[in-house]
């Protein structure tokens, strides 16, 4: 089951207006931030990476020189290999053999001497090129996280800030002028019709009785004869209940 939230009803209080639009601005500005980041990251980081053994010259040349390097360790073994052969026949082994051998031996070990230094400073630049290579794009990864990081934070920050000042105070100040816009005049009005009512003194519809000690109620004289009973001052009763007298 889905939720359809209304932005618009919810906004109708306010004090929400103001943090909510910075809500909003916020998440814009945080998605812009990260996609920039993953854009540096692809483009100085990644890509530099990906094109270090292209890009860089003693790493391009490094190839050709392994290559030439194996060339020749392997006539040097190779040379070795057979000098020791003939060491091993002994007598038998023919002297211009071992003089040739050892010869051949001897050139391969020079061409190793003269090569092998230039060959592996070749190698421990291109080993060092490597590491520095490494260590810059990690800081730039680094400092591209930094600088994400305090985008993102500096965006928190401003919105919590706004949404710390909301006053519900003010909110209920608001609402209560809203619901009673166009009746605050009415009401004053009957507030003042019924206090200029008490103090000018009108009387109340309901009737007060007034108990007074001069109305009695007296019999006839002597005996109680039929319909001879009266009630003296009963036109003073008639005044006090308005009620007419036949």
């Amino acid at each position: 089951m889905s939720i359809d939230f209304d932005s618009s009803r919810f906004l109708i209080f306010r004090v929400f207006q103001g943090p909510w639009t910075r809500i909003v601005q916020s998440t814009h500005s945080v998605a812009s931030s990260h996609q920039e980041f993953a854009q540096r990251i692809e483009a100085e980081v990644e890509r530099p990476l990906r094109d270090f053994t292209v890009r860089n010259q003693e790493w391009a040349g490094m190839k050709n020189l392994e290559l030439n390097m194996a060339s020749v360790a392997k006539a040097v073994d190779s040379a070795e290999g057979k000098v020791e052969k003939l060491k091993n026949r002994g007598p038998k082994a023919k002297a211009h053999q071992v003089a040739e051998a050892a010869s051949t031996a001897s050139n391969a070990l020079a061409e190793w001497d003269s090569q092998a230094p230039f060959v592996f400073e070749k190698f421990q630049a291109a080993d060092e090129s490597r590491v520095n290579q490494l260590r810059d794009v990690l800081t730039t990864w680094q400092t591209l996280e930094v600088d994400q990081s305090q985008r993102s934070m500096q965006s928190a920050e401003s919105t919590l800030n706004i949404i710390l000042d909301i006053s519900t105070e003010d909110e209920i100040r608001g609402f209560a002028n809203k619901a009673t816009i166009g009746k605050q005049r009415i009401e004053r009005e009957r507030s003042r019709t019924a206090s200029s009512g008490a103090t000018t003194g009108m009387p109340s519809s309901t009737p007060s009785i007034v108990t007074d000690d001069s109305v009695s109620v007296q019999s006839s004289g002597s005996g109680g004869g039929s319909g001879g009973g009266s009630y003296k001052g009963s036109s003073r009763l008639n005044q006090i209940f308005g009620i007419a007298t036949c």
